[in-house]
Formats: C-alpha cells, sequence, structure tokens
C-alpha cells in the first residue's frame, strides 16, 4: 500500500496521514508474524519504500508493505469531488469498500500512520 501511495501520490511531493483503525486488513495477524509467515516482498518493499513512513510496529510493516494488498484500488479524490465519488461507486454497487484511510497533503513526501487503534 505504501507503494501505491507513493506513486498515487504524485511521487513528487505530499504527505499521506493513515488512520490505522480504518485500513482493512487481517485480524488477528500475532500468529502469522510469530510464525514468519508474510510474504516475501513486504521486507522488500519495506526496503524500498520504509523511508517515507515512520515508525512501524510489525503488524503495521505487515499490512503497509504486504504486496498483496489492494493498494492499486486505492482512490484518491479532491474533497470538493469526494461526494459524487461516492456517489459513483455506490451506483456501481461498491458501497461495501468505501472506507477513507487517511487524506493526500502538500509538503514532503511522507506516509505518516496515525494515533487510531494500531493493526493488531
Amino acid at each position: 500500500m505504501v507503494a501505491h501511495l507513493r506513486v498515487g501520490g504524485g511521487g513528487g511531493g505530499g504527505g499521506a496521514p493513515l488512520d490505522p483503525a480504518a485500513i482493512p486488513h487481517v485480524t488477528d495477524l500475532a500468529p502469522y508474524l510469530e510464525a514468519g509467515t508474510i510474504p516475501g516482498g513486504t521486507r522488500r518493499n519495506a526496503a524500498s519504500y520504509g523511508e517515507l513512513v515512520g515508525p512501524l510496529t510489525e503488524a503495521e510493516i505487515a499490512v503497509l508493505h504486504d504486496p498483496q494488498t489492494s493498494g492499486g484500488l486505492l482512490i484518491a479524490a479532491a474533497p470538493e469531488s469526494a461526494e459524487a465519488v461516492v456517489a459513483v461507486l455506490r451506483a456501481a454497487g461498491l458501497q461495501d469498500h468505501l472506507r477513507p484511510i487517511g487524506r493526500l497533503t502538500d509538503g514532503p513526501v511522507r506516509i505518516h500512520v496515525g494515533t487510531g487503534a494500531p493493526l493488531e
């Protein structure tokens, strides 16, 4: 997801404060993390894009850098267009998948995982 945010955010500038409680993920990650059952690409993604993200827990690394995530399904809309985008997605039957996870901001490229409930 971090790589998609980097590219989707223009790749040249801007931040993306995220609400960890809003990010869809497999619940109860602890057994998987303890067993080391995360895709190999997760660590490669973390090595490539980790400098863009503040300190993360192992669970946050597993979710935000997982190459299997639906990061390609991220949608960014200007605040004044958000209502229209939501209407189009609802009309397409995608209402169950509408979940804001953060926002894009001006400034240095940085992805910040906010103070919401941690990913576990």
